[in-house]
């Protein structure tokens, strides 16, 4: 659960987007390469799937202002 003090807002975090934020706190990373880091934590089914999970995610967790978006 993450709780933003400017908002009062409260966010259900999943797992799995615990992991994401764990990932680009010790250094900024493109969705693919999120995507390589994570593939171990999905299903062989779901692999094709990963990176458009991922950018989804990305966007809703800057949508939320946890996150922001990087000069490439």
């Amino acid at each position: 659960m993450a709780y933003d003090k400017l908002t009062g807002d409260t966010h259900l975090i999943e797992a799995s987007v615990i992991e994401i934020l764990r990932l680009i706190e010790k250094s900024p990373a493109s969705a693919e390469a999120i995507a390589q880091e994570l593939a171990e934590f999905f299903s062989a089914d779901d692999h094709d799937k990963i990176p458009e999970l991922i950018s989804a995610t990305l966007l809703k967790l800057r949508d939320i202002g946890l996150v922001t978006d990087t000069p490439d």
